[in-house]
């Protein structure tokens, strides 16, 4: 029997990982997952996977661009498609990413599921999802409200006086 396609799923939040691995969950594929761009390069070069998806900034052997860059340098990895899923803004996402490579696409988060099962599926021409599984995950529901909530007390509520950015925040607000 022939070994299944594999999908690559590379996040250094395991919350987006158990997310998208419930989420993407196919009888066309099994599902691989990296929780950092090192790991993800080797388990790539090691499994060959059909197609990646992965985040921008994660920690280890520099970043998911990094990790796409060296990919494309190997020679079972260099076509394989990838779809960048990142908290960036588009505008600073792309000039990380080669150019003019039409198997790298770009998505912002939150990633939509059925985006990503049309995407892998105009990529590849594997087509993941079922009829039944156009909203694979539901939002929980909403707790009923209580008749009596409990009083909150706001005296003791310390906020912070400064906002602390990551490194790679920028220090000024957008502008309109």
């Amino acid at each position: 029997m022939a070994s299944k396609r594999r999908l690559l799923i590379v996040d250094d939040d395991p919350l987006i990982i158990n997310f998208l691995s419930a989420a993407l969950a196919s009888s066309e594929w099994e599902i691989s997952t990296a929780a950092d761009a090192m790991s993800a390069f080797m388990i790539a070069r090691d499994q060959r996977p059909f197609m990646i998806l992965t985040d921008v900034q994660m920690p280890a052997f520099g970043s998911g661009t990094d990790m796409v860059r060296a990919l494309r340098l190997e020679k079972a990895t260099a076509l394989t498609p990838v779809l960048v899923i990142t908290g960036l803004t588009p505008e600073r996402a792309q000039p990380l990413l080669p150019q003019d490579d039409p198997r790298i696409q770009l998505m912002s988060k939150p990633p939509d599921i059925d985006t990503i099962f049309r995407i892998i599926y105009e990529m590849t021409g594997v087509n993941g999802a079922t009829d039944d599984q156009s909203s694979p995950i539901e939002a929980p529901a909403e707790p009923e409200p209580t008749a009596d909530p409990m009083p909150v007390d706001q005296t003791d509520v310390q906020l912070p006086t400064e906002l602390e950015l990551p490194d790679d925040s920028p220090t000024e607000p957008p502008t309109a």
